[in-house]
């Protein structure tokens, strides 16, 4: 079950591919970036067409290019029901576009909540509820493979902030905890580099940042 991992450029957010008998993307940038990230997204899948396309929150960084994903695989594209209705309705306050001069296009999207399952048709992912980032915040995790996709709650080497709108720092520790129980072995976050056997520690550095160990 192969994960492949596209780099953000500039403000784009990272992007995850999970490949398998039934592909589905990770987040899609900003939008600024679309077409050469559409090409490094075919080039991941070697030909395979992805099913999905799940958002782990709501920032212009993650949710930017979604319609251009969607319209060009044919993708259901798929959030938290609490931050779902900022990207339904093109928001330009809440989703943060407006502070990068970006535009949002209004976009259906599948309501999603805390314990549902993202299948590859090879096993499933658990979306998992992680608010304090943003209240809608989810990451993805396999326990089979130890794979945890987190979104912006938690990075290698640092935590994702609180001080945006819906951001708790309370709440925030607690989805590291949640996430720490987990035991998952990497780590692929929404920015910066990938931690590959590296997510156990990465989630205790996040709590030390917090002061919560």
């Amino acid at each position: 079950m192969p994960v492949r991992f596209i780099s953000g450029t500039y403000y784009d957010s990272n992007i995850v591919v999970v490949t398998g008998e039934r592909p589905f993307i990770v987040d899609a940038g900003t939008g600024m970036h679309s077409k050469t990230v559409i090409e490094l997204i075919k080039k991941a899948l070697e030909g395979a067409r992805p099913e999905k396309l799940v958002l782990t929150h709501r920032h212009i960084d993650h949710v930017g290019g979604a319609a251009d994903l969607s319209e060009h695989f044919d993708l259901e594209v798929l959030m938290h029901e609490i931050d779902a209705p900022s990207v339904e309705e093109g928001d330009l306050r809440s989703t943060a576009a407006d502070a990068y001069g970006c535009k949002l296009k209004k976009l259906k999207v599948t309501h999603l909540k805390d314990g549902d399952k993202i299948s590859n048709g090879d096993s499933d992912y658990s979306v998992i509820h992680t608010p304090g980032h943003t209240s809608g915040s989810i990451s993805l995790f396999n326990d089979e493979s130890g794979v945890l996709i987190s979104g912006d709650t938690v990075f290698v080497g640092g935590v994702g902030r609180w001080d945006l709108p819906t951001g708790n720092r309370e709440e925030l520790g607690r989805s590291v905890k949640t996430l720490l129980s987990m035991k998952p072995k990497d780590l692929y976050p929404g920015h910066g580099q990938v931690g590959i056997g590296y997510a156990t520690e990465a989630l205790k550095e996040a709590l030390e940042m917090l002061g919560e160990i």
